[in-house]
């Protein structure tokens, strides 16, 4: 791991994403954290605008670049479809912003490359909004079990989504296994 200067950060965020993970998870948590939103960035534009006005951001745009190429944005957090995470990614970290992205943060082992290379030439940080490993229920769990290596068999029901949805679509969502139960798999 390398060793991040977090010293000169405005506490400025560019989102890209309007999407409802962003409107019904993101910012609400991000309520009365202190940051500055400066940006959010939407596909067509009337979702992120809806979001610009309610939170206060002081930009809305179509254009995700705009972020990527502001100074006062430190921290770009990433929720859009996950085909898009790992070019959005490297983009922002080549752009020397820190990086907070969605699960998954890749689809296939060239999009995992693509970010690799793009980490191993900023100086910014990379997070992947793997939740699971913080609920209670997971913390109470590993205080009872320990830190020793173990197997463990997990039913989940992540929900019905319907067949014509874009997470089953390999080449957009990745399927549910990369979607949804790489949390399991981090957890």
């Amino acid at each position: 791991l390398k060793s991040i200067n977090f010293y000169g950060s405005k506490g400025v965020i560019g989102i890209i994403g309007a999407g409802n993970f962003t409107k019904m998870t993101m910012l609400p948590a991000l309520k009365g954290c202190g940051a500055s939103y400066k940006f959010i960035a939407s596909a067509g534009g009337v979702s992120g605008t809806a979001l610009a006005k309610k939170y206060n951001f002081s930009h809305s745009t179509t254009d995700y670049k705009e972020i990527l190429n502001d100074d006062d944005v430190d921290l770009v957090l990433i929720t859009t479809r996950h085909d898009k995470h790992a070019s959005m990614s490297a983009e922002a970290l080549i752009a020397g912003k820190h990086v907070f992205v969605e699960k998954p943060l890749a689809l296939n082992n060239e999009q995992l490359e693509q970010i690799i290379d793009a980490y191993k030439q900023s100086k910014s940080s990379l997070t992947v909004g793997f939740n699971r490993r913080f609920s209670p229920h997971a913390l109470k769990i590993k205080s009872l079990t320990g830190q020793g290596p173990m197997n463990v068999i997990a039913t989940m029901n992540a929900g019905h989504i319907p067949g014509n949805v874009w997470v089953h679509d390999m080449q957009v969502g990745g399927g549910r296994i990369i979607g949804e139960a790489c949390h399991f798999i981090d957890l």
